[in-house]
């Protein structure tokens, strides 16, 4: 599915709802029913939705705004204690093709990135596999922008950490009390956070919870019976010196987090791989040649036929198929859903007459 999405430039998010506190995992005792389940629920929008596809971390303004501060018992609310940006070198243009047999030529783009690079030479994306993938030069147009905003994202992220938990992946919220950061270069969208929490229970519950943990069970563990410090939070070591970002290292009864966002003006796009992963049956298959009635064999310009697979179906599927009607013939010669077959690649006798059936292996996965 990410893939699909990330080809039409499309980007996802998850809203999760709770039940309400008075429920419990099996019933509602408030009302003596069921008690609600969690629901979630998947949110697809594009680089051009507005704001109201990233919502605010809080349904509280009080809370839409994070103050950059220590953390400490004596403060009312959350903080975020590290925040640094980040740039990464990569691509910075696009340059698409396809070559399309039927208009004698190859619809073509190309994008160079409007951001500052400073002394970077022009580092292109070139991608010219497949064919037929645009239908004139404004739909590889179309996709180059695609492709350059997706390579654009990394750029610039800002990354940091904190104890701010109304924070969640998709929303957005406002930076304060930093120094670099004011004014309209203080809103971010968040792209990405890691939570990370320590129980409470003292050292000798911890040790119990070990040993049953060494048994079998799942370990809940400390790091030793006089330390307050939780291990196994994650493997990640910030190189902070006040290790504001290292999850792995949390007091008992705390919470942390982790985050990476953009500015809010900044498109987020999935980046689609120039040569995705395709579903490949592996092994020989048998299909059908097909053609015009009469004929021997039908073939187009670049003589080509077209053969149709045991597994396609439609409304003339091969006889004795899932969804066959009893009709004598397939799918006909100007149908969609077969495919042409080269003469060159397989030799005069590898593609047979027509409604003979023949056995090929694919060899290189085209889209």
């Amino acid at each position: 599915m990410s893939r699909l999405l990330a080809s039409e430039g499309l980007s996802h998010r998850f809203k999760h709802e709770q039940p309400g506190d008075k429920t419990s995992a099996r019933r509602d005792e408030a009302n003596d029913k069921p008690a609600a389940h969690a629901k979630h629920c998947l949110v697809i929008f594009d680089a051009a939705s507005s704001l109201n596809q990233w919502p605010a971390v809080s349904p509280s303004a009080s809370l839409t705004s994070i103050r950059f501060h220590r953390t400490a018992a004596t403060e009312k609310l959350d903080t975020i204690t590290a925040f640094s940006a980040q740039r990464q070198v990569g691509a910075n243009a696009v340059a698409l093709s396809s070559w399309d047999h039927q208009q004698l030529l190859a619809p073509s783009a190309e994008l160079a990135s409007g951001l500052n690079a400073g002394a970077l030479p022009t580092l292109a994306q070139y991608d010219g596999a497949g064919q037929r993938r645009y239908a004139n030069a404004a739909a590889a147009q179309q996709m180059a922008q695609l492709r350059l905003a997706a390579l654009e994202l990394p750029n610039k992220t800002f990354h940091g950490a904190g104890s701010a938990r109304q924070m969640s992946a998709g929303a957005r919220f406002t930076l304060t009390g930093h120094a670099h950061y004011t004014g309209e270069q203080s809103q971010f969208k968040l792209l990405r956070v890691e939570h990370a929490a320590a129980n409470n229970l003292p050292a000798q519950v911890s040790q119990l919870l070990q040993r049953v943990g060494s048994t079998g069970s799942t370990s809940l563990g400390a790091k030793s019976a006089d330390s307050p410090i939780a291990t196994g939070a994650s493997s990640y070591q910030n190189r902070s010196n006040d290790d504001s970002g290292d999850l792995s290292r949390l007091e008992r009864g705390t919470y942390r987090n982790r985050f990476c966002a953009v500015r809010v003006a900044v498109p987020v796009l999935p980046l689609a791989g120039s040569t995705p992963a395709v579903a490949v049956a592996s092994g020989p298959q048998t299909a059908l040649v097909l053609g015009l009635p009469g004929e021997q064999l039908t073939t187009e310009r670049n003589h080509r036929v077209k053969l149709q697979f045991a597994w396609q179906r439609g409304a003339s599927p091969n006889v004795g198929g899932l969804t066959e009607t009893g009709a004598d013939t397939g799918v006909n010669h100007g149908g969609t859903l077969s495919g042409w077959h080269s003469h060159s690649l397989s030799g005069p006798e590898g593609a047979g007459t027509i409604t003979n059936t023949i056995v090929l292996r694919v060899c290189h996965g085209g889209r």
